[in-house]
């Protein structure tokens, strides 16, 4: 998030140029965009549909498992305290899987109107491992009141300046291009470049983290009314030496 962070500041000082153009249609990332409807997103996703259902099976099948347990006549007190437990292990079982498919955060998006995200992998899918591995890019879409606000890709399989390029195409927008360099405690040095796109509906953010421990190359989109309060804050912090 501090990267993040790090690019936004580095839009404060661009306010001043022609960053920000007039955006005729919504600039598409792999075929969403900011301020999607759950509706219209699910309508994109077939994915989508089965995954809400099994939340919906496991969502009932928690139900059946909490509900009170029935009275036994001349049931021991040892006998009630193990039904007890075993119906606790039973809940907590169904819990964990419910948090294994991100059923909380996936209804929330989707269904109720509320925040949430949904990434492109069901990662309580015992197939996720091998379908990640091989997947072009990992995605996470995160939702607040029905409506698309942020768009996170993590790119394996093409380059930085492929991924610049082509968002370049989508908003129309030359970027705002900068660098930052590194270097670690074994002596390796290395830069970081990143890139920023300012339309009047978003802000995207590129960046190529090339830490040999880490490498990454990830895409943050998100509202311009989301960066935009952002940057208000930023702008209201208190200095250190104030």
């Amino acid at each position: 998030m501090s990267r993040i962070n790090g690019g936004i500041a580095f839009c404060v000082t661009l306010a001043a140029c022609a960053l920000c153009d007039a955006q005729t249609a919504p600039a598409k990332i792999q075929r969403h965009w900011i301020g999607e409807s759950a509706t219209d997103f699910l309508q994109e996703e077939p994915s989508m549909p089965p995954r809400l259902a099994l939340c919906h099976a496991i969502s009932q099948e928690l139900a059946t498992a909490a509900a009170p347990l029935p009275e036994k006549k001349r049931q021991s007190s040892d006998a009630k305290e193990m039904a007890e437990a075993n119906q606790q292990l039973q809940v907590t079982e169904i819990q964990a899987k419910a948090t294994e498919h991100a059923c909380g955060p996936l209804t929330s998006a989707l269904e109720q109107r509320g925040k949430g995200w949904v990434e492109n992998f069901d990662l309580g899918d015992m197939q996720s491992a091998a379908q990640i591995a091989s997947a072009p890019t990992l995605t996470r879409w995160s939702f607040d009141n029905g409506v698309l606000v942020q768009i996170k890709v993590t790119v394996q399989r093409a380059t930085y300046d492929q991924v610049r390029e082509d968002m370049t195409t989508r908003t129309g927008v030359k970027p705002a291009d900068g660098a930052k360099s590194y270097q670690n405690g074994f002596g390796a040095t290395w830069t970081d470049p990143h890139a920023d796109w300012l339309t009047s509906e978003i802000h995207a953010h590129l960046e190529q983290i090339n830490d040999p421990a880490r490498p990454d190359l990830s895409l943050f989109v998100q509202s311009r009314a989301e960066f935009d309060a952002q940057i208000r804050s930023l702008q209201h912090q208190a200095s250190p030496l104030d």
